[in-house]
């Protein structure tokens, strides 16, 4: 596995532009983000979120 998913280096440069964007004051980022579908999906207990979704996207289906 670590050879295909080689450890992230924290000091790389690829994390270079969230620093920087924290740095000029960019709020902290985290919390919580549930949408209408899921929480329609708790409350009825349902396993799939597709269920809840009106225009489900999948792979033979990309529009409405």
């Amino acid at each position: 596995m670590l050879a295909r998913d080689p450890p992230i280096d924290p000091d790389s440069d690829m994390w270079r532009p969230f620093v920087e964007a924290y740095e000029a004051g960019a709020p902290p980022q985290g919390g919580f983000g549930m949408g209408l579908n899921r929480f329609v999906q708790g409350f009825l207990g349902l396993a799939d979120i597709h269920e809840t979704v009106l225009f489900p996207r999948d792979a033979s289906r990309l529009g409405p």
